[in-house]
């Protein structure tokens, strides 16, 4: 079974590599030297150096992961201005998700804070939080999971009343009860129980049943 999941990671990152690297050109010419430190480039120097960056990944091996990581970081680093800067963050993300025996939860938090915080306006934002969101749960870091769930439920509190987001509601209380809010917690379990029929029958009996294990406590 591990070598099954596995292959399928490694197959979800080769089709990702796949498109997004399929629209793009070759280059005759490979790129010239990593600036000097503490040199910046202007806009259109970044936008050249990383246009020459994602055509070598065109011609890279599809297998050669390390090389589209090394690529990937130096567009970030060095194309800093560059729309292919955020592009270079997500895909960079996908591979430490997708291409290991295990996803490198370290490495995806330090692209999605680093994404969230440059490029705040950014079209990944949403999906970069859900991924970050996910990364802090996996790694145990509950109170930066908290801060991201009560972005949206205390922000827009009507979204506690939307059945569609139950689910992520149970993620909502386990991180409040996990930093020691569990009254609240209880709250949104109970308000998870009170969907009922309009929340799928699973998420209702996983709220029933974290109310009951709070009650014990």
């Amino acid at each position: 079974m591990k070598m099954i999941a596995k292959g399928f990671r490694f197959a979800v990152v080769l089709f990702f590599l796949f498109l997004s690297l399929s629209a793009l050109s070759y280059a005759d010419e490979p790129p010239g030297p990593a600036p000097a430190q503490g040199t910046r480039l202007t806009l259109p120097e970044q936008e050249e150096l990383a246009k020459e960056l994602f055509t070598i990944m065109v011609k890279t091996d599809k297998y050669d992961l390390k090389t589209f990581i090394s690529l990937y970081n130096r567009v970030i680093k060095e194309c800093p201005d560059t729309a292919k800067a955020q592009i270079s963050l997500w895909r960079l993300s996908n591979l430490y998700l997708f291409s290991g025996d295990k996803p490198d939860y370290p490495k995806i938090i330090e692209l999605m804070e680093h994404l969230i915080q440059r490029y705040p306006d950014s079209p990944y934002i949403p999906n970069a939080k859900q991924r970050l969101l996910n990364a802090y749960e996996k790694t145990g870091d509950m109170k930066k999971a908290l801060l991201l769930y009560e972005e949206i439920f205390v922000q827009h509190p009507e979204t506690l009343n939307d059945p569609k987001l139950a689910a992520f509601m149970l993620g909502y209380a386990k991180a409040l009860a996990a930093t020691g809010n569990g009254q609240k917690a209880v709250s949104v379990y109970n308000k998870v129980i009170s969907f009922g029929d309009k929340a799928q029958d699973f998420i209702v009996d996983i709220a029933k049943d974290e109310v009951e294990k709070l009650g014990t406590k």
